[in-house]
């Protein structure tokens, strides 16, 4: 009925005996790689009226992303790397909509995630990732414009508060049609990023520290304009600007030794026409 459960396993391994890079073993000895993915999802719906309704779910997913062993003839498999991660996260929202097509959608969510690196290399742990956010988002349809609005609120254990908008206007007109579109985006970083510069950190031989990651946060803006002169002729302009602030960078210094820093600002701008 309006209950759903789905249940995903995936299981996928690669040998090499090159490791992706380096020189070639000898014919038994040999790297295998692993990843694996177990994952679930519950879900329940329940309908009020014709214009309300409720949706509950609970996520979660048990990962092994990277797990490489050594695997040498005659000798026992050695473990070099393995990082697994639990993700739970629980969500309810409700939707409140017209037969106009308009609509409100107020919802949050709690989530967190728990990274486990096994390497002997790296010493310490790697801190609970929890995250709650609360949303919102409507549409108001006039004869001119069609109004969507969006606001999101997301408080990081790690990275504490940020709140994302996004604004678009867009309507068809007979032949002609326009989007005006404004949208602010959030990327927090990963217990593998963390993990990485915490044991760069404390393992590098050039007594060198750096700091953890900060969110990257985007902003885009876009306006398009089209018109159908004929049921097989059209022209849409497009005109758009992309910006990332403080976006990830993998990096290494001059051994080699990698990590993760935050790079300034990268920004695309452009205007496209199809006929």
């Amino acid at each position: 009925k309006k209950l759903n459960l789905h249940f995903l396993v995936d299981e996928y391994s690669v040998d090499s005996r090159d490791f992706f890079a380096g020189n070639i073993t000898a014919p038994d000895s040999f790297t295998r790689t692993r990843f694996s993915t177990y994952a679930s999802q519950l879900s329940y719906q329940h309908l009020f009226n014709d214009n309300f309704k409720i949706d509950t779910g609970f996520d979660f997913s048990h990962q092994t992303p990277w797990q490489r062993t050594a695997i040498n003839s005659g000798a026992a498999d050695t473990l070099q790397e393995k990082v697994s991660v639990d993700s739970y996260k629980f969500d309810i929202k409700g939707t409140y909509s017209r037969d106009s097509g308009n609509y409100l959608v107020l919802g949050n969510s709690f989530q967190f995630q728990d990274y486990t690196h096994h390497k002997s290399s790296f010493i310490g742990d790697i801190p609970i990732f929890a995250n709650y956010s609360l949303y919102a988002e409507a549409v108001y349809k006039t004869p001119w414009v069609n109004i969507l609005g969006g606001l999101r609120f997301d408080w990081y254990s790690e990275y504490k508060a940020n709140i994302s908008p996004r604004l678009a206007l867009t309507k068809k007109l007979g032949d002609f049609h326009y989007k005006i579109l404004y949208s602010q985006a959030f990327h927090a970083p990963t217990g593998g990023n963390y993990q990485l510069n915490a044991e760069y950190n404390q393992t590098n031989s050039i007594n060198k520290t750096v700091d953890q990651l900060v969110p990257e946060k985007t902003y885009s803006y876009e306006i398009e304009m089209g018109y159908q002169f004929q049921r097989n002729l059209g022209l849409t302009a497009n005109f758009f600007y992309n910006q990332i602030d403080n976006f990830f960078v993998y990096t290494a210094d001059k051994n080699l030794d990698d990590f993760y820093v935050n790079s300034d600002r990268l920004s695309t701008w452009g205007a496209e026409a199809t006929l």
